[in-house]
């Protein structure tokens, strides 16, 4: 899961090629920015994490 604001520094994420060959999905959050990713988090930001928690654990 990645947030809205802050880019990823160069290398960090997979490739393309990489994500498709390790079954790597990177999920934007529209919604949250970094430093609401933890327990600063609202509640639309908190239910767009858990809703992505959830459906990984359900795979």
């Amino acid at each position: 899961m990645r947030s809205s604001d802050q880019p990823a520094d160069e290398g960090v994420l997979p490739t393309p090629a990489e994500q498709k060959n390790y079954g790597i999905t990177v999920i934007p959050l529209p919604n949250t920015i970094h430093n609401n990713m933890d327990d600063s988090a609202n509640e639309s930001q908190r239910k767009e994490i858990i809703t992505y928690v959830l459906s990984f654990l359900k795979e």
